[in-house]
């Protein structure tokens, strides 16, 4: 049975074996910038177009994973996301397309991070932040509170201000800092 590390592994070679640009979200980012915490899945924002989809599929099946060239390409119609399946472990990806200008921002402002002896893309801690004031659940808000922490002093907080306001979210920035 794979560990999450060794998923996380799966994917991103995956990803960069279709040439498919990517940010790493949710709670594997959350790792990187805020606190661990126990998670069943890997949320990745990618950048793909139709023409890509035949060798995603190839490359995520090359890796262990199920996944659909249909799903994928439904997902991308709906502006929605899909899910492939780790076949060696109960993990899985939650995948979905770069859909508006802050998906895009997120995919051009992603740092590379290491994860042990993994070099991953993770989205920036200012849109990793800003994205888990906008989800608003308390475990959202709990990994932004821990980011916001971690990160003091380092974080681009004209741009995250900004990001904030621009989501509606700018009130949750200000509960969150005190």
């Amino acid at each position: 049975m794979r560990t999450m590390e060794d998923t996380v592994r799966a994917a991103v070679t995956a990803l960069e074996e279709a040439g498919i640009q990517y940010a790493v979200v949710g709670g594997v980012a959350t790792a990187a910038w805020g606190t661990a915490r126990t998670t069943m899945d890997i949320d990745i924002i990618l950048s793909l177009v139709e023409d890509e989809i035949v060798d995603l599929v190839a490359a995520l099946t090359g890796h262990g994973f199920r996944v659909s060239a249909d799903d994928i390409r439904a997902a991308l119609e709906e502006k929605s996301h899909f899910t492939a399946t780790d076949l060696e472990s109960g993990y899985h990806l939650d995948l979905k397309g770069s859909y508006d200008t802050h998906d895009d921002a997120t995919l051009e402002r992603r740092r590379d991070v290491r994860l042990d002896d993994l070099r991953v893309s993770v989205a920036s801690p200012e849109d990793l932040l800003a994205m888990k004031l906008l989800m608003g659940s308390d475990r959202d808000l709990a990994d932004a509170k821990a980011i916001l922490i971690r990160r003091a002093g380092k974080l681009d907080m004209e741009y995250l201000r900004g990001l904030c306001e621009r989501l509606g979210v700018s009130e949750e920035l200000r509960r969150i800092a005190e």
